[in-house]
Parts: structure tokens; C-alpha cells; sequence
């Protein structure tokens, strides 16, 4: 592809367990049951599956189209799995 103009990379940090803390996803994280299975479209760095994997026991699995960002969810420790996908 030639000339593709470069992606926003979305970088989040941890979610908060803090009930006080207010941001999108910790809202959406505190919606989800523990032990639920999850797809996450537009997962982009992987925070709120990895929030989900290590404090509610869920199985998520992400799709994201920015491919460097793709891959550093990939790099969580965790047992869930990341699809990159090109528009």
C-alpha cells in the first residue's frame, strides 16, 4: 500500500478498580460479569481484556485494525487472542 497515512495508536493505561475512577472503560468494565466471555471490536492495546482476564476471570478475545497495535495486545499475559485486521 502505498502512501497509507499512518494510523492513530490508542494507548490506554490500566483500568482502575477504583469506584471513584470515572473513564470509559472502567463504565463498561464494571458492566461485564465475572467469567463472561467477551468480544472486544476495536480492542486497540488490549487494556480493558486485560482488565477483564486477570480481575473478573473473563475469556476476551479482541479484533483491531491497527496492526501495531495489535500487536502489543498480543503481548498481555494472557490467555485471550487478538485478530489484526486491514480495511
Amino acid at each position: 500500500m502505498q502512501n497509507e497515512p499512518k494510523q492513530h495508536l490508542y494507548l490506554r493505561s490500566a483500568i482502575s478498580k477504583d469506584p471513584g475512577i470515572n473513564d470509559s472503560l472502567s463504565k463498561i468494565a464494571a458492566q461485564i460479569p465475572h467469567q463472561t466471555t467477551v468480544l472486544d471490536v476495536g480492542c486497540a492495546v488490549g487494556s480493558l481484556g486485560a482488565y477483564l482476564t486477570e480481575f473478573k476471570d473473563c475469556v476476551v478475545d479482541g479484533i483491531e485494525g491497527n496492526p501495531e497495535a495489535a500487536a502489543m495486545a498480543r503481548l498481555l499475559p494472557r490467555g485471550s487472542s487478538i485478530i489484526s485486521r486491514r480495511r
